[in-house]
């Protein structure tokens, strides 16, 4: 019965264990879809190079005046002059045009406000995380203000790159094939011990059926020897 339990227990921890891969497993696909769906939002502006939302050298006076009349969660981007290679997110917030910045930090990924959302090489992915809810963001993305010099001619757009989304996939399959692996051999080391435990007990109980015998074998000859004993007193 114990050895049993413990098989239960281990079987428990197994399941919790591959509880956790799969939820693992379920964020990295979810983002994996979030970075489809921002290649695709930056699609439209392949023609002009640059997403509709993304203004070049505008100044904070410039960029406030698109904002007059605006709904929270309005958003554009714009250069920083000053630092090329950094952005300004210019955010309709609580009814003003706020202003965060952006650029990249030591790992290669965008930061806003020097705080990291997730792992984003481009502007339209960090874009496309925060037009849902984010830990620590005070407000959705909604309508982005546009840019008329970056619409598209009318080309279509090339197909988006689903390069990322294949390596991750491959990423997935092999550590759910791992993960499978391992419980097998968990499962095969549980049912080894079982029979391991069972063994010993069986051997126990062999031992203590020839000892019980052994005894009765001896109490035998005892009682024959009495017997005996008991004859010859009477002969003589």
């Amino acid at each position: 019965q114990q050895q049993q339990q413990q098989a239960e227990r281990a079987r428990a921890q197994a399941d919790r264990e591959a509880a956790v891969a799969a939820k693992v497993q379920a964020e990295k696909k979810a983002e994996i879809e979030q970075r489809r769906q921002a290649q695709q939002a930056a699609a439209p502006a392949a023609s002009g190079g640059l997403p509709e939302w993304q203004f070049g050298n505008l100044t904070r006076a410039q960029a406030d005046g698109h904002f007059e009349g605006k709904p929270d969660g309005t958003f554009l981007v714009r250069d920083r002059s000053e630092k090329p290679g950094e952005y300004i997110l210019v955010l309709m917030f609580k009814g003003k045009a706020t202003h965060h910045l952006i650029r990249k930090g030591p790992d290669g990924f965008f930061r806003l406000n020097n705080k990291s959302y997730g792992d984003f090489e481009t502007l339209a992915e960090l874009v496309e995380r925060l037009r849902s809810p984010a830990p620590g963001w005070p407000v959705v993305l909604g309508e982005g203000i546009v840019n008329t010099a970056n619409r598209s001619n009318g080309a279509p757009p090339p197909p988006p790159d689903n390069s990322v989304a294949e390596r991750e996939e491959e990423l997935q399959r092999k550590a759910s094939e791992r993960e499978a692996t391992r419980r097998r051999q968990l499962e095969e080391k549980q049912r080894q011990e079982i029979e391991a435990a069972a063994a010993v007990e069986r051997q126990r109980a062999e031992k203590a059926a020839l000892a019980a015998q052994q005894q009765q074998q001896q109490q035998q000859q005892i009682h024959q020897q009495q017997h005996q004993h008991q004859q010859q007193q009477q002969q003589q």
